[in-house]
């Protein structure tokens, strides 16, 4: 029961005053709640409004959707239960009433019999004042009878002060009763007046529970669907996507996320406005929704974009490949088809013209393997730009083989996107890492860490250890003179910009994960101390990597060594002592006494003597 409601007890054996009383406090709960529900219908209508103007801007909201769907189911439950609690004390005031109405019979009969002993006492009263006249007449002419006459007056005298007594007590006991018929009487409508409030109540909750169903379903409407199409937006298609994520390993199918981008739209738009191009994503979606089957999908992910999520295919990989190839070979053909479309000529006057618009397919299939719906959209992303990539209107499937190649490749390309001063920075950077890695290595040191395979990723990973520098305004990176204690800070962050870039490769490439992992680390502790004294976690000692205690040796020797826009470069002797300044503080002692077991091979390497150091897998 809600806890804001005053309770209406049996009040069978209490006085009226208490009733009354009692009453008055529950007329006085019932204005409270009726001001609450006028609140509450207040704060619904002024989110229905809110939810109404906002809806062209749905998508930018989804967060606060969210929090008003919530919201308003609390007040739906919360109205729910207002009505049953105004049902109860609608029952226990009709039953109230009724203890009332039998009270006030009581009550007249008991006034009917005091009328009657009033009567009764008015006649006493006359007969005694008579008899007393009589014997008074009598007392002259009876001297023997004095006595008695005196005893029967005095007595007499007495029965009529009785009876005059017992005249006013039933005169206020009337009294009384009529005071107390009025009050009962007043008490009723207070009752009846209660009552009709308790009804208008529960009117008001029910208006209030019906504009909360209508209120939760325009912003369920508004969080989840696109208002354009009617479709399922992109948050709820990745809810569904992650059910089936689920359902999958449950069951052991497999299912498939296409994510199309249609060719040409721009044009449309650009030509015809923006109502002509709505005018086709309409149509599109109507086509869409009329070849999937009704278990699959069908969301409009955003612009010209949309996903089909597509369920339930049994069979091993090859089969369900081929069944979702073929729904997605049946798609591109339909959207292939013309449209004809609506548009206002230079006269004004509404004429229909014939457009034909391609669609770029890309397909990611998956299973119960999968735990992230936006990566799998992701793969889907991926694999409709290289359909688009290679000429477009046409069906492209995800291969994380391929697709890992050309991650690599763009990768390595944005490693070098800022690096305009040495463009042999990245070539010469491994070489250096090598020649450290197996000097240690036959060192006879760290030898689980450097095995032939991790020497080789760590070189693989070396030219990426700065890719967060193009997250870096150029302004700072290439300014002429010193930085700045604000511009320096900048460019520290290029570390954690670079583990940012690194980490979302590698959540899109499995295949992948080795090599990037190594170059997270490479990227994150290159600029870490021995000391402690680095950053950007300010890691100490063995804490970190070896492959970032390795990288910052060669880092700082390139570093020292090449022409910078604020320095000049070293010569090689000058870099070699720099080095060994920095042994124990800022470098790990060993990987020094390697470096300078090899410092006449860094020169080489500086002057351009490139011997085939680099594993054959890696390309830059």
């Amino acid at each position: 029961m809600n806890p804001n409601f005053t309770s209406i007890p049996d009040s069978s054996d209490q006085s009226d005053e208490d009733d009354l009383t009692h009453l008055y406090r529950v007329l006085d709960g019932l204005g409270r709640q009726v001001a609450e529900a006028k609140k509450s219908i207040s704060s619904i209508d002024a989110t229905a409004l809110g939810a109404l103007d906002q809806a062209d801007y749905a998508q930018e909201q989804l967060h606060l959707s969210r929090l008003a769907v919530d919201a308003l189911a609390a007040l739906a439950e919360h109205s729910a239960e207002n009505l049953r609690v105004s049902e109860n004390a609608i029952q226990a005031l009709s039953h109230r009433v009724d203890v009332v109405e039998e009270k006030m019979h009581a009550s007249e009969l008991v006034q009917d019999a005091l009328r009657k002993i009033n009567a009764s006492s008015k006649v006493n009263l006359e007969v005694s004042q008579a008899a007393l006249m009589a014997l008074n007449k009598h007392k002259e002419q009876d001297e023997t009878k004095l006595q008695l006459s005196e005893l029967a007056v005095t007595a007499l005298k007495k029965l009529n002060q009785t009876s005059s007594e017992n005249l006013q007590v039933s005169e206020g006991a009337l009294k009384t009763l009529a005071d107390q018929l009025s009050v009962q009487q007043e008490n009723l409508q207070a009752r009846e007046l209660a009552k009709w409030i308790l009804i208008r109540l529960e009117e008001v909750t029910q208006e209030a529970i019906r504009a909360g169903g209508l209120t939760y379903q325009a912003v369920t409407k508004l969080a989840f669907y696109d208002s354009l199409t009617n479709l399922p937006n992109r948050r709820l298609q990745s809810e569904r996507i992650h059910r089936s994520i689920i359902s999958s390993k449950r069951l052991g199918h497999w299912d498939a996320v296409l994510f199309l981008d249609l060719d040409k739209f721009k044009i449309l738009n650009d030509r015809y406005g923006h109502s002509v191009g709505d005018q086709l994503l309409i149509i599109v979606a109507q086509r869409l929704t009329l070849i999937v089957r009704e278990m699959d999908t069908v969301s409009r992910y955003g612009g010209d974009e949309f996903t089909i999520l597509l369920n339930g295919f049994s069979g091993d990989r090859n089969q369900a490949l081929e069944a979702v190839k073929s729904i997605a070979e049946k798609i591109r053909v339909a959207l292939a088809q013309p449209y004809i479309l609506d548009v206002i000529n230079k006269d004004g006057a509404s004429v229909k013209i014939q457009y034909q618009c391609f669609t770029s397919i890309g397909v990611a299939l998956f299973s119960g393997d999968q735990a992230d719906a936006d990566l799998i959209l992701d793969c889907a992303d991926e694999a409709m730009y290289e359909a688009k990539h290679k000429g477009g209107n046409r069906v492209h499937f995800y291969d994380p083989i391929a697709f890992a190649q050309i991650t690599l490749k763009n990768l390595y390309g944005l490693a070098t996107a800022h690096d305009i001063e040495t463009a042999s920075h990245g070539i010469e950077m491994q070489h250096f890492v090598q020649a450290l890695a197996v000097r240690l290595q036959k060192m006879g040191l760290y030898p689980e860490a450097l095995s032939d395979d991790n020497i080789e990723l760590m070189v693989e990973a070396t030219p990426l250890h700065d890719i967060g520098k193009t997250k870096i305004p150029m302004s700072i990176l290439h300014k002429e003179g010193p930085l700045t204690p604000d511009e320096r800070e900048i460019v520290r962050t290029h570390t954690t910009e670079s583990e940012s870039i690194l980490s979302d490769a590698r959540k899109r490439n499995a295949s992948l994960d080795q090599l990037l992992d190594m170059a997270i680390a490479v990227a994150m502790e290159h600029h870490e101390c021995w000391d402690g004294s680095g950053y950007p976690r300010g890691l100490k000692g063995d804490d970190i990597s070896l492959a970032g205690r390795i990288v910052a040796v060669a880092d700082v020797y390139d570093a020292l060594v090449n022409m910078r826009s604020y320095k000049v470069a070293m010569s090689h002797e000058q870099a070699v002592k720099e080095i060994l300044k920095g042994k124990g503080s800022r470098f790990d002692p060993l990987v020094v006494e390697a470096f300078m077991l090899e410092k006449e091979q860094f020169k080489s390497i500086l002057e351009g003597d490139l011997v085939a150091l680099l594993p054959k897998s890696t390309s830059i």
